[in-house]
């Protein structure tokens, strides 16, 4: 896979201008071309309202997003030319649409904005908008700056094949040249503890002990200081498979570095 273009959505909140300074410094690492695009609500009117006060609303809309569009392209201060598009209709599903329709490779989103989903990550617009692409995203937390990646986790169920993820991994992470932990939390020990399965060629396979796997991946995380975290998305989601929907909130919920996901 080469990322050759990359898209990121924007609310113009603080969260979706941290993610688009880091989608910038990742475009110009990569060489690839960034788009910008923010999705509008459709204006609600009255059923007997004329057919030209909707299509005011929406041009006063518009507007006013483009105006926002322009300042944002100011504040990031970048010789690059950089494109964006204002949209109306469903977030996740013109989100994907336009995704499609300019041939993207990689969306790099805030893990929240205006919807103030940091402690309730299932419900928000990101992971939402994640979960129904067949290309991969990088989610950025608020508090997470561009560096490389010198160290990612790669969190997969036991005795599943990671070929294809890895092949990603290296694709996306090819000027960093990172070392990859592959991860797999075994809840059965009360206290955390891990064991190196494998080590060769940069890819480390772990088996983490723990009470619970939110506590595994969270402890290996922090103790290991990684630069990324992993996660694959099949026709059902591997975190929705492991761990309850709960489980999946505490997880994501207090990760501060960025998630990048991967969908089958």
């Amino acid at each position: 896979m080469i990322v050759n273009k990359i898209l990121c959505p924007t609310d113009f909140s603080e969260c979706a201008f941290n993610a688009a300074e880091y989608a910038l410094r990742f475009a110009e690492e990569m060489g690839s071309e960034l788009i910008f695009v923010n999705v509008q609500n459709i204006p609600v009117v009255e059923v007997y309202s004329p057919a030209d006060v909707l299509k005011e609303m929406m041009d006063t809309q518009s507007k006013f997003a483009e105006q926002k569009m322009e300042a944002l392209f100011e504040r990031l201060e970048t010789s690059q030319k950089l494109k964006g598009e204002v949209v109306f209709g469903n977030i996740q599903e013109k989100i994907t649409e336009f995704a499609h329709q300019n041939d993207c490779d990689l969306i790099i989103m805030g893990s929240h904005g205006e919807s103030n989903a940091i402690n309730r990550f299932l419900g928000s617009i990101s992971y939402e908008t994640m979960k129904k692409q067949d290309f991969p995203g990088l989610v950025i937390p608020m508090d997470s700056k561009y560096q490389e990646f010198n160290r990612v986790a790669l969190a997969v169920p036991a005795h599943v094949g990671n070929e294809d993820s890895l092949s990603t991994i290296f694709n996306i992470t090819h000027n960093s040249k990172p070392e990859i932990h592959v991860i797999s939390v075994i809840p059965d020990a009360k206290d955390f503890d891990f064991e190196i399965i494998s080590d060769e060629g940069g890819i480390k396979e772990i088996n983490i002990h723990a009470a619970s796997p939110e506590t595994g991946i969270q402890q290996y995380l922090e103790q290991k200081d990684m630069d990324m975290i992993v996660l694959r998305q099949t026709h059902k989601s591997l975190f929705e498979r492991i761990f309850k929907r709960s489980t999946i909130k505490q997880v994501l919920g207090s990760v501060h570095i960025p998630v990048l996901i991967l969908n089958k």
